[in-house]
Parts: C-alpha cells; structure tokens; sequence
C-alpha cells in the first residue's frame, strides 16, 4: 500500500528530472512565501533541502539547526506542510500486519503530545486505570503483531510498547526536552524512541476501538501547541517592546508623561497615582533593578540632591509595584503593566498642581 504522506507531497513536485530544477526552486519559494516565511530564511532552507518534499520529511532538528532558523520558521513550515500532524496506523491487509501510512519525521510535537494525551486518558478510564493494567493490555495488543510479524514488517513499532516505563506511563511523558544527556546523539535518539511510541499508542486506539480516546487527545495536543505558540509570539512582541522602550522610551504610558531625569538609565513617568500627582521611576541601583512610585515631593528633594540619582533614588520614601525585576528589561514590563492599571486621563495630567 502506498504511503499517503507521499502522495500528498507529490503535487509538490518530489523526484523530478534535473531540467526541472529551476521550476521546483520556484515553487519552493512561492509556496513557503505564502505562509509568511520570509526571503533570507527560504534561501537558507533551499539551499539545504532543495524540494518542498525533503523539507516536510526533515525533523525539527534539522530544520531548526540550519543558520538563522529558529522555532518561529519551524512552526509556518510545519503549517505549510499540508499532510502536517497526519498520524500513521498500522493497517491490517490480507490477514498481515503492515506499516502502511507510517512516517517518522511528521511532526514530532504533535505525536508526541498527543501519545502524552492518551496515556493521561488510559489512566482515567475505569477499566485500565493503573499503569500495570495498561501495561498488560497494550502488551497483549503488541504480541498479536509479534506473531502476525515478518521479515517485511518493521516491528519497532510494536516493540516500542515494550519499553514503556511506569513513570511514563503514570505521568502521561514520553519526551522530556529539558533531560541532560551525555552525548549529543542523546536527544536524538531519545526523540526518536519518543515519537515511535507515541505512534504506537496511535496505532493501539485505532485498532482496539479507542479511536475516541484518540481523538481527544489529537484535540488536546493541537490546542496544546496552539497554546504555546501564541505563549512564544507573546513573549517574542514583549521583547521587542522591552527593547524598544530601553531604546526610546515612549512619550506617554496610559496617560503617564515621560519626563527628563539626569541619569541615562533612570526613566521617569509623571502622573496620578492614588488620587495623588506621583512620579513612577524604573532604574537600576548596585543590587537590583527598581519599578518605585514617589510623590511630587519626594521626587523633588531627589532632584535637589548631589548625590547620584540611584542613591537618592533609594533613600526617599517610595511605593514598590510589587514584583522585583531582574533586567531593566523585565523592569520596563512591569512599570508598563503597573501604568495599565493606574491610567492618567488628560483631564488629571492637565490638572496638576506643579508639573514636573
């Protein structure tokens, strides 16, 4: 039987004769322009994979170890791959067991989140319900591919459910990406026997009328990699925010006033703190970084001052924001999301006695 997978990479060109390079090359860029991947990185991925077909087939690893291409590119080429997340089954074909549809370097997140998901659902149902009772029931579903087994048939499959753990099985883990290994091979390998279980599990739901089980957990996964790829866009936009205010502060925060302080990484903002005129300042003295709200009045005997604007900075009375930033960074996110919630209309700004 015919790998579907491939099938539906073939309208993606595939093994092509060499006069056609050209059109393939185009067509490489076209399609992965379309799914936001910008010039620079498609150049870089042409280069090492050539075809669209050899690009999907690559793992994560490969991809992501490739000059300038990180986990942002790796998620639109794995949308632009149109069989992405496809699970293989093992398909039962003239009284033989046969791998039919199975390929490894489909999108390992999602396999093995998903293998993770119908392990967490076998420990909920009433009748599996302990690592030792799954163990025994996916045992006995491994041995009936033991013995359908032939010299054809790539057994790693079923043998995978073999090397189940109880802790695996308990704790719904099949991959743990912060696992130290001893040589670089490791994660490799172990990302390998990963997914190889994960599948099997697939296989197992599909054949012993568990199919809502897998099901779920396909749903589970999706929305689970959803999740942390809207997680990292928001963390890559904070960023880019951080960077920009440590850079060129903006010239007003929620109603909040930039102000002139004499030190370069001392920002000040000027506005209504409790019904109060105040001054919010972000800075970095020589233990910690600061996120501090001071009156008008305390802000002006810091001005007065000759001593160094951090001294002064710590030494009058102010109102901490609550959490202690490590980077001015993290520091510019928490005087921005502090602001959020203390808005200073124009009408207040407007309204102070003595603007700073």
């Amino acid at each position: 039987m015919p790998n579907t997978k491939q099938q539906g990479l073939a309208t993606f060109g595939g093994d092509c004769p060499a006069d056609t390079v050209n059109e393939i090359g185009e067509e490489f860029e076209s399609h992965l322009k379309s799914h936001d991947i910008n010039d620079s990185k498609i150049a870089v991925l042409n280069k090492r994979f050539g075809t669209l077909p050899k690009l999907f087939d690559a793992t994560d690893t490969a991809i992501t170890s490739q000059s300038g291409i990180g986990e942002e590119t790796l998620d639109k080429v794995r949308d632009a791959d149109p069989a992405n997340g496809e699970p293989y089954k093992i398909v039962k074909q003239d009284g033989e067991y046969t791998i039919a549809e199975w390929d490894l370097k489909a999108d390992d997140r999602s396999t093995i989140l998903t293998g993770n998901e119908i392990l967490n659902a076998l420990l909920r149902a009433g009748n599996l319900g302990h690592h030792s009772t799954i163990s025994k029931r996916l045992a006995e579903w491994a041995k009936t591919h033991r013995a359908a087994d032939d010299s054809t048939t790539d057994g790693s499959l079923w043998k995978s459910i073999y090397n189940l753990s109880p802790d695996e099985i308990n704790f719904g883990g099949l991959y743990d990406p912060e696992e130290t290994f001893e040589t670089p091979q490791g994660p490799v390998t172990a990302l390998k026997e990963a997914t190889t279980k994960a599948n099997a599990l697939i296989a197992f739901c599909n054949e012993t009328e568990r199919k809502h089980i897998l099901s779920e957990a396909k749903s589970e996964a999706t929305a689970e990699i959803k999740s942390k790829i809207q997680a990292r866009k928001k963390a890559r936009k904070q960023k880019q925010l951080q960077e920009e205010f440590i850079s060129d502060p903006p010239e007003t925060i929620h109603g909040w006033e930039l102000i002139e302080t004499t030190a370069a990484d001392v920002y000040a903002y000027n506005g209504i703190f409790q019904k109060q005129p105040s001054v919010i300042s972000l800075f970095e003295d020589e233990e910690f970084v600061r996120v501090r709200v001071f009156s008008h009045s305390e802000w002006e005997q810091i001005n007065q001052a000759v001593t160094p604007l951090t001294d002064e900075l710590n030494r009058v009375d102010s109102t901490a924001t609550g959490r202690t930033p490590e980077t001015l960074q993290e520091g510019a996110t928490e005087l921005i999301d502090f602001l959020s919630y203390n808005e200073t209309t124009a009408e207040e700004l407007a309204g102070l006695a003595q603007p700073i």
